[in-house]
């Protein structure tokens, strides 16, 4: 990917800056006057959709990146964008939430060449569980501690096409030639902090931002199910992620 340094700048300005913006910035949707506010409630369940998007930077898959560019010139993707949605409870200051994101674009990168075009399309999802407890005192927000444990997913094709001009009346006509699908899945162990408003009706819109860190157990290999691979590379996640969140919350 051609813009992964102008990504990074750009990721890292978001990482260093939200905590200040973000706080300005998160209103409560359910506000009501003073005499309306409940008691604080007991218990929550919550629905979640994050749709603006989480963004990733990736510190990971060090190795495919390097096969990548010794291969011809490709560049391991590093900033994605994903979507998702969720579910969580709360009790007192314990929060139990399961996520799961998609991603909103396919990331690609490509190589011209003098007889071919050299492309590489990559996609990224995830699947956790976490568990969070709010760790400072305020009547406004939980500042909210997480830790938790998923399933990260990539899927990857590198295909070379050939700039020679094809002739569908000749299907003996060299086209290019393609890697088979490739995919990767990798245990993963998650740490997070979470700005979420309290909710001061039984029935409240909320929005919630979480700042996070993902790193892979172990290393597992590259896997087809379209060919069976030798000397498969092995590799690991390793990521930071922010994201917003859209939280319903039925209070009790």
């Amino acid at each position: 990917m051609k813009n992964t340094s102008i990504y990074l700048l750009a990721f890292l300005a978001i990482l260093f800056l939200s905590p200040l913006s973000l706080s300005a910035q998160v209103i409560s949707l359910d506000e009501a006057p003073e005499d309306e506010i409940s008691a604080p409630f007991d218990k929550s369940f919550m629905l979640m959709a994050f749709p603006l998007s989480s963004y990733l930077y990736h510190t990971g898959y060090e190795n495919m990146g390097n096969h990548l560019k010794s291969f011809g010139g490709l560049e391991n993707p590093r900033f994605f964008e994903n979507i998702g949605f969720g579910v969580g409870w709360r009790k007192k200051n314990l929060f139990y939430n399961i996520n799961a994101s998609l991603p909103l674009f396919t990331q690609r990168d490509e190589v011209s060449l003098v007889s071919m075009t050299r492309i590489m399309e990559s996609r990224d999802s995830n699947f956790d569980l976490s568990v969070g407890y709010a760790i400072i005192p305020s009547d406004q927000f939980y500042w909210i501690l997480r830790a938790g444990i998923g399933l990260y997913f990539r899927e990857m094709s590198v295909k070379e096409i050939s700039n020679v001009p094809y002739d569908f009346r000749d299907f003996s006509t060299p086209e290019g030639t393609a890697w088979p699908q490739l995919d990767h899945r990798n245990l993963t162990l998650d740490v997070a902090f979470e700005m979420l408003p309290k909710a001061m009706r039984e029935v409240a819109m909320l929005q919630s931002f979480q700042l996070g860190y993902k790193h892979g157990i172990g290393s597992p290999r590259w896997r087809s199910a379209e060919a069976n691979l030798v000397n498969p590379i092995r590799d690991r996640v390793s990521l930071f992620y922010l994201r917003g969140l859209i939280v319903i919350s039925r209070e009790r």
